[in-house]
């Protein structure tokens, strides 16, 4: 069904119509003209919905909106509206021109695509993005519970525990044992600082050894380790 386009004017009656909407509702176009909206809407919801909408749109505001309804045929769909003031030749806000559509399957693909966003498709548990808009949530709602400071530090935290699930925990330097510790003591250097060592080399400038000059060599203080 194509759009359904019509005007209604500040006493809440139909100016003007489509054949399309007069269709909706089993009528020609020249049977609408100067009925009431809440002739096929219903009381009720011309005065909880209609209504208040309609009166926004008279004092210049432009509204869109989505809402269900039932069509004809039973079916439920999802309405697409937009509601725009309806001006005459000196500008002054004579009604509003509504037009309807029908957004049901687009509604229903874009539901479809967040939830793949969200979740996956064959086990339907939640993905990262899922967890981060989840985080994010819960990262709004705490810093207007509490200051500043405090929810500097729950970001901070947040942060870690974010690089810990993308890079695993940072692996520690393991102390060594106590055996090695103390064999590590009794070494010494005999001739000065070992140029064979490459930092060593650099710290200490790479000279050539001299003719008669012994090599660098480690020696243990007691035994060997």
């Amino acid at each position: 069904m194509s759009d359904r386009i019509f005007i209604i004017d500040r006493e809440f009656l139909y100016k003007l119509t489509n054949e399309s909407n007069a269709r909706w509702y089993g009528h020609t176009p020249s049977e609408l003209i100067g009925q009431h909206v809440a002739e096929f809407v219903g009381a009720h919801r011309f005065e909880t919905e209609v209504r208040p909408t309609l009166e926004r749109c008279f004092k210049g505001h432009t509204l869109e909106y989505d809402f269900e309804d039932t069509e004809p045929g039973g079916r439920p769909v999802i309405v697409g509206a937009r509601l725009e003031p309806f001006r005459n030749g000196e500008g002054e806000i004579e009604g509003a021109v509504v037009t309807l559509r029908d957004v049901t399957e687009t509604r229903r693909l874009s539901e479809r695509l967040e939830r793949l966003a969200l979740a996956d498709d064959l086990t339907g548990l939640a993905n990262r993005r899922a967890f981060e808009t989840w985080l994010d949530t819960r990262l709004q709602a705490l810093a207007r519970r509490c200051g500043a400071a405090r929810f500097q530090r729950c970001l901070h935290r947040s942060r870690r525990l974010q690089d810990r699930q993308r890079h695993g925990r940072p692996r520690r330097r393991r102390p060594l044992p106590e055996r090695d510790r103390r064999a590590a003591g009794r070494i010494r250097l005999r001739h000065g600082p070992c140029r064979t060592d490459r930092r060593r080399r650099i710290r200490h400038g790479d000279r050539r050894r001299r003719p008669g000059e012994r090599p660098c060599r480690l020696r243990a203080r007691a035994g060997n380790v």
